[in-house]
């Protein structure tokens, strides 16, 4: 069962984000990262030498693609 992290582009969200990847890592499962705000804005999260990128959906669509 994985992690699942709130984030909205802010400071804390980012924290909540960096904290759900520790958690992730030390129980061996995923962890997602999910936004609901109307805000297109895309930010990266770093925890040790790991880094995710949040994007919109419509970003990260394209990407996927």
């Amino acid at each position: 069962m994985p992690i699942i992290v709130g984030v909205d582009g802010s400071d804390t969200a980012a924290q909540a984000a960096c904290v759900g990847g520790e958690l992730a890592r030390g129980l061996g499962v995923a962890v997602h990262c999910v936004s609901a705000y109307d805000k297109d804005a895309s930010f990266a999260v770093a925890e040790g030498s790991d880094q995710w990128d949040v994007t919109s959906r419509d970003r990260a669509q394209q990407v996927a693609n």
